[in-house]
């Protein structure tokens, strides 16, 4: 019986598997990555065993599917597929009380058990038909028939994802750093989008629908990759894998354009050819409509948006008379900076009596350079332009005072110094730390 998942002959190209098989083997090769970054962190271990759970899934729905005969689609839904489907939710259970120390040393037993249920799930899937009775045949392929305990794993299943909703919910009250905030309201997110692959579920009860779990499974990993790149939860910086995200992400725009020419497709080819042709160049202004709309948003997620500065500057000009002092002021810059150039750290100091003091929460506390006798001070004082730590070793413009430009970008931290000065006098400075997409500064 195993030996039919070798034989070529029992496979077919179908154009709905596909999308299944590539994001099952994109998010284990992800994973992978990810905890080849530091093994012993047990978030990177967490994270590896949810990517790793989820790609087996969809890869063996991409296999039973692409499967020409029943057997054959039988052994990868079995063995494969619902083995992912099985233990997902322990592992997306573990890896959000991974979080916190606390929550996950409290909940050691809670995890054993869980992964003692799947355990227990999966024996009955291998061994009757309580689980898995049979297959469906459908125009996308084979998919699995709902046997009579099914509705139990649902609930379960649902149960679980709750659960660890909940535990995110719970560091998200207890954390006091706005930047791991901001990590657990993209896992809300990210939760939400998973709910939606709970939808492949339907057909398992003779319901067909579009098979789409492929979709917000990548989601789902996806925003967790992005936590992890953005904000450093596992201390991973690499243009490479968010270019990968943003060019799958954005390719998948296209998605529903091709799905509604698919479930169009005989009416279009029932019409008269001009009026084919005009519904569907009518589709495709609507569509370039959503893309317009939906795009700027991925390219803003992934930090590759081209922002109009113009407009930018308006719009900042439009809020100063919002602010109530030099504090909103700064926060206000500070915030405008990272959105339209994505920088990790910004920094604004400004001058009080001999010394540069920062104000604002752009930095990590307050920190003062002293401006009497500093000699690299003075030189941005003097010439009044932009100073960048790349160029202070090549260009001669900073050999006097190239010893101290090097030890005040490294002492903060700063690619970019910009002085602020009035009436030859400085005033203040704003520093900037690296891009977050790894880009350089235009000089």
């Amino acid at each position: 019986m195993m030996n039919s998942i070798f034989n070529l002959d029992h496979y077919f190209f179908n154009l709905y598997a596909l999308p299944h098989f590539l994001v099952g083997v994109f998010i284990s090769v992800e994973g992978l990555y990810v905890f080849a970054q530091s093994k012993k962190s047990i978030i990177h271990a967490s994270y590896l065993i949810t990517t790793l759970t989820a790609g087996i899934w969809l890869t063996g729905v991409g296999l039973g599917s692409f499967s020409s005969n029943e057997q054959t689609s039988w052994i990868w839904y079995l063995y494969v597929s619902w083995f992912g489907i099985i233990f997902i939710t322990p592992a997306v259970y573990l890896f959000s009380a991974s979080w916190d120390s606390d929550l996950l040393r409290k909940r050691k037993k809670l995890i054993f058990f869980n992964y003692l249920c799947a355990s227990a799930f999966y024996l009955i899937c291998l061994s009757s038909t309580y689980l898995v009775e049979g297959l469906w045949h459908y125009p996308t392929g084979y998919f699995p028939k709902a046997g009579p305990l099914e509705m139990v794993f649902i609930a379960w299943f649902y149960a679980l994802m709750i659960l660890s909703f909940v535990n995110f919910m719970r560091i998200h009250r207890t954390e006091s750093a706005a930047i791991q905030k901001k990590n657990k309201k993209l896992m809300f997110i990210a939760f939400a989008v998973a709910f939606i692959g709970s939808v492949e579920y339907l057909p398992n009860y003779g319901v067909h629908v579009f098979p789409v779990a492929f979709l917000p499974m990548f989601l789902f990993t996806t925003i967790i990759g992005y936590c992890v790149i953005r904000y450093k939860l596992m201390d991973i910086e690499t243009v490479i894998h968010k270019t990968i995200m943003w060019t799958v992400l954005s390719s998948i725009v296209l998605l529903p354009f091709g799905m509604t020419l698919y479930f169009l497709r005989d009416l279009l080819v029932s019409l008269h050819p001009f009026l084919a042709v005009s519904s569907v160049l009518a589709l495709f202004l609507v569509f370039m409509i959503y893309a317009k709309t939906v795009q700027p948003w991925i390219d803003h997620l992934f930090q590759r948006r081209k922002h109009d500065l113009e407009k930018t500057l308006l719009k900042f000009n439009d809020n100063l008379v919002y602010l109530k002092g030099l504090n909103d002021l700064a926060y206000y810059i500070t915030q405008t900076i990272r959105d339209v150039l994505y920088v990790d750290k910004v920094q604004i100091l400004i001058k009080r009596n001999d010394d540069l003091s920062t104000i604002g929460s752009g930095g990590d506390g307050v920190k003062t350079i002293p401006f009497r006798g500093n000699a690299f001070m003075k030189w941005l004082e003097e010439n009044d332009e932009i100073a960048f730590s790349e160029f202070v070793e090549l260009d001669p413009k900073y050999q006097p005072v190239v010893a101290q430009a090097r030890e005040h970008f490294c002492n903060l931290d700063a690619k970019v110094s910009v002085p602020l000065v009035l009436d030859r006098t400085l005033i203040g400075l704003i520093h900037l730390g690296k891009k977050a997409n790894l880009k350089s500064f235009s000089g």
